[in-house]
């Protein structure tokens, strides 16, 4: 927005652009299997194996449309596998391109317990006359969430002071940041753009002064309403964009400044639905497992192992 001032007057210009940004998180490429010769008829299974960068962010996709200007955004962070069949002969290639959902966090992450968040503040009438202290402990149910999965905070209120707390609200915060640039306006550097949100909130009944209250408040990870089912985005840290949720706890204290907690929430990407749905052809049960490359040999513990077992076209007698 530009504004030029004048005799008595003022002259506002908006000017509305569009930033945006692309990069390219992973890009490998490597061979399989060669047929110098002959290409027998038949078919085959090539099972093999390739670790992923243990830094790569999650996958991600949400978009906001609004009247606003400058309001309306998309953003999203994805992978895809590709096979594809050379054929030399002047043919067309045969290609095969599958989604990849990957997670933004390990295995072992799930794996630990939830932690425990404690905090003590003192509860001060026209914040200064000192009347106790108010604790509290609070937890997540577990470490990570799927998308549209009902969350549950465990909470634990120990009012030591003269004080009553009348209420409290549990709200879920998402921040989300995008970086891009204005081609239209020539801009040299990305420039941030954060939008915060509360995606769900709810009120409770306080605590009594000098006296302890323990409970559960469960939290859906969706927008509900009567005709749509709209799922949180899970959490993501990419170069060009990232979402994070918090937790935040408000208890409201009369004359007194609030009492505030933070809880980091992790929430998870949905499952490969296309991998789900997919139904294995007939022909897959009659494959012939083909040996590939050294670097990519997976060998027959893991091939037996219940990953692969599960697979169609894959079982441990190959």
């Amino acid at each position: 927005m530009t504004t030029e001032h004048g005799d008595n007057r003022e002259d506002v210009r908006m000017h509305h652009g569009k930033r945006c940004a692309k990069k390219e998180l992973l890009q490998v490429e490597f061979r399989l299997i060669e047929y110098p010769g002959e290409f027998h008829i038949g078919c085959y299974s090539y099972p093999f194996k390739y670790t992923l960068p243990s830094n790569l962010p999650g996958v991600f996709f949400h978009k906001h449309a609004d009247q606003k200007p400058g309001s309306n955004w998309e953003a999203c962070v994805k992978y895809f596998i590709k096979a594809e069949l050379e054929i030399t002969d002047g043919s067309n290639s045969l290609v095969c391109e599958e989604p990849l959902v990957i997670y933004g966090h390990s295995a072992a992450t799930e794996e630990k317990p939830p932690e425990m968040y404690r905090s003590t503040d003192s509860v001060k009438t026209f914040c200064c006359i000192p009347r106790g202290d108010v604790s509290i402990k609070a937890s997540l149910s577990q470490v990570t969430y799927g998308a549209g999965d009902k969350a549950f905070v465990q909470l634990e209120i120990a009012n030591n002071s003269a004080v009553e707390i009348r209420s409290f609200v549990m709200k879920v915060i998402r921040v989300i940041k995008l970086l891009g640039k204005d081609p239209s306006r020539n801009e040299e550097q990305s420039k941030v753009h954060c939008v915060v949100d509360t995606v769900a909130q709810s009120f409770h009944r306080g605590c009594k002064n000098n006296s302890i209250v323990s409970s559960g408040i469960p939290i859906q990870l969706a927008q509900v309403s009567d005709t749509e089912t709209l799922l949180f985005p899970p959490s993501t840290r990419a170069t060009t964009v990232s979402c994070h949720y918090v937790v935040d706890l408000d208890m409201y204290v009369p004359w007194a400044p609030a009492i505030e907690m933070h809880i980091p929430l992790l929430i998870k990407p949905c499952k490969n639905i296309v991998w789900e749905k997919w139904t294995a052809p007939s022909w897959t049960q009659e494959c012939k497992t083909a040996p590939v490359v050294d670097d990519c040999v997976v060998t027959p513990d893991v091939i037996a192992s219940n990953i692969f077992n599960s697979l169609p076209g894959f079982d441990s007698s190959l």
